[in-house]
């Protein structure tokens, strides 16, 4: 018997354990999958073979994980390293300061239409308005002072602010 054979037996005895374990029959899992009988038998005896998104559509019917279909075990991710966290760490703060010039790009643009939209007005005293983008081009706004560079929170604070 040769590598392939063993896989699809091992595969196939463990389709039939969980599926009696879930007191279904051969017809409610095949029907359930969209194949006959006869398919499924074929498959937990080891005789057919099939596709990753058939596998992968018994485990989720079956409820469990695919690797255990093949025999495996889950064995638990060990804790991360300093060195992963760190390198996490310098991921977010990279993105965060991306997210943090995106702001500052769409508030600036804000504040150019709430400007054009306030000179495009047929009566310069009136207050055009802003749809809540009128405290963006304030000069109560400064988005250089929301936050400190070396601050993740303080940056975090502020593109979420805004």
């Amino acid at each position: 018997m040769d590598t392939v054979e063993t896989i699809q037996q091992l595969f196939g005895s463990q389709v039939r354990a969980y599926r009696i374990q879930h007191a279904w029959t051969l017809k409610v899992l095949a029907a359930q999958l969209g194949m006959t009988e006869t398919s499924l038998s074929r498959v937990e005896r080891g005789k057919q073979n099939l596709s990753l998104k058939d596998i992968a559509l018994i485990a989720e019917l079956l409820n469990v994980p695919v690797p255990i279909l093949f025999g495996g075990t889950l064995t638990p991710l060990p804790p991360p390293t300093l060195e992963m966290l760190a390198a996490q760490a310098q991921t977010l703060y990279i993105k965060a300061q991306g997210i943090v010039e995106d702001t500052a790009t769409m508030a600036a643009t804000a504040r150019a239409l709430i400007g054009d939209r306030q000179n495009q007005s047929p009566n310069p005293e009136e207050k055009v308005p802003s749809s809540g983008l009128e405290y963006l081009g304030s000069e109560q706004y400064d988005p250089a002072s929301s936050y400190e560079e070396d601050d993740v929170e303080s940056v975090y604070a502020y593109a979420t602010a805004v």
